[in-house]
């Protein structure tokens, strides 16, 4: 469940990054966290597109037309993760998502 959650919250910030960023260079880094005896596996997604702007980025996860950003929130909450996009216009976009 985990892993299949993973994977569709991967591709579908691939889709959006190729529908609506104009990048031209995506990164994804996977990384291992210690912490407090535990381990978290770590996935960056960067792009260097178009960006959004902050409050343009919090109407779209509120709007329930826009359900690609919510659905990956959603999955990240269902199996205990989470999941946050740091962007700003003009400065592409990052999304980290924690497990």
């Amino acid at each position: 469940e985990k892993t299949q959650n993973l994977f569709r919250v991967v591709q579908e910030a691939l889709t959006n990054i190729e529908k609506h960023s104009y990048a031209t260079q995506v990164s994804i880094f996977f990384k291992t966290e210690k912490s407090d005896d535990k381990e978290n596996t770590v996935i960056y997604i960067t792009d260097d597109g178009i960006g959004i702007s902050n409050e343009h980025l919090t109407e779209k996860m509120k709007d329930k037309s826009h359900l690609g950003l919510r659905s990956m929130k959603d999955r990240m909450d269902l199996i205990g993760g989470s999941i946050e996009f740091v962007s700003d216009q003009d400065c592409g976009m990052e999304i980290i998502v924690r497990i």
